[in-house]
């Protein structure tokens, strides 16, 4: 976001006021054919690390889903762009039992490709190929399937912030930096 303003009077003498935030955050972004089919039952999906984000804090939490999806137009040159969220705990990043990693509490070095890929479902013993994530956003779309083009999707925390602390003086909430940013800059020019 940039935005500036410029009062009435001479900007020399007067000035300007600017402000200049972004307003996305790390995260994990959906790739494209995304399905992946782990130890047989378990449908991950396969992501890409975006931005800089604390890796550690992704782990263990209900995650939601939203994003673009391009759909089929009413011209075949035309299609359209339909937003979607799905603010629901349909994923999660799972990180693994003490007694599968022993050493977990010494530090843990996360593979970016294989440890933070969500888990979407269990399947079963017939997987149907980019079936499951489509057919979701078919759903939340109410459209079909087959109008479905691709998408641009990502993946976010669905926990509520919260104040805490013993007089809720602290804040707890994913994605501070740039909502502050960006709400304390449109503040500083209105």
């Amino acid at each position: 976001l940039i935005a500036f303003t410029a009062g009435n009077g001479e900007i020399d003498k007067d000035g300007f006021r600017l402000i200049g935030a972004h307003t996305d955050s790390p995260g994990f972004r959906i790739k494209a054919n995304p399905e992946m089919v782990s130890e047989g039952k378990y449908l991950k999906l396969n992501t890409e690390v975006y931005g800089g984000p604390i890796l550690y804090t992704w782990f263990d939490r209900p995650l939601g889903l939203a994003g673009k999806v391009t759909v089929k137009g009413k011209s075949a040159i035309k299609p359209e762009t339909k937003l979607v969220n799905i603010n629901k705990p349909i994923l999660i990043i799972p990180s693994v039992a003490i007694h599968m990693n022993r050493t977990v509490n010494e530090g843990f070095n996360i593979n970016r490709q294989k440890d933070t890929l969500p888990l979407l479902s269990l399947i079963n013993e017939k997987f149907e190929k980019n079936g499951y994530l489509v057919k979701l956003l078919a759903e939340e779309l109410n459209i079909s399937s087959e109008e479905i083009l691709g998408f641009d999707l990502g993946l976010y925390e669905i926990e509520k912030g919260c104040l805490t602390g013993l007089n809720e003086e602290f804040i707890s909430s994913g994605r501070l930096d740039d909502m502050r940013m960006v709400y304390t800059g449109i503040q500083a020019l209105i």
